[in-house]
């Protein structure tokens, strides 16, 4: 038969309940479920802004605004820099750790937003 979304979704929110989750505890589960599921749409493509060197951007800024409104991110750059760049480091001559932001190609990207939503 076919599925009623709504109601398997009444459903869900009352096993929920029963279970102790409600008021503000629920939201916040189900902001955090729709973060996942957002986080997931993200798409990543070559940045040909990078000069021949390797790097990603993400294709679908509209996804990304609302991954940052579900995070409480004012600036949603701040996290397609998180998941588009990669932080090395290297210890120097004297001991001293130099650190680098490398850009991610768009696998290394899709692997890290793959990893923030687990």
């Amino acid at each position: 038969g076919r599925v009623d979304d709504v109601l398997a979704f009444e459903e869900t929110l009352e096993s929920l309940g029963t279970i102790g989750i409600s008021g503000r505890t629920l939201n916040e589960f189900l902001r955090i479920v729709a973060l996942c599921l957002h986080l997931s749409n993200l798409e990543f493509v070559d940045d040909h802004s990078t000069a021949g060197k390797e790097g990603s951007v993400i294709d679908n800024p509209d996804v990304l605004q609302i991954v940052a409104e579900l995070m409480q991110i004012n600036d949603a750059r701040t996290i397609e820099r998180a998941l588009t760049y990669r932080t090395l480091s290297t210890t120097g001559p004297g001991g001293t750790v130099e650190t680098y932001q490398v850009p991610n190609n768009p696998t290394q990207s899709r692997a890290s937003r793959d990893a923030l939503s687990k």
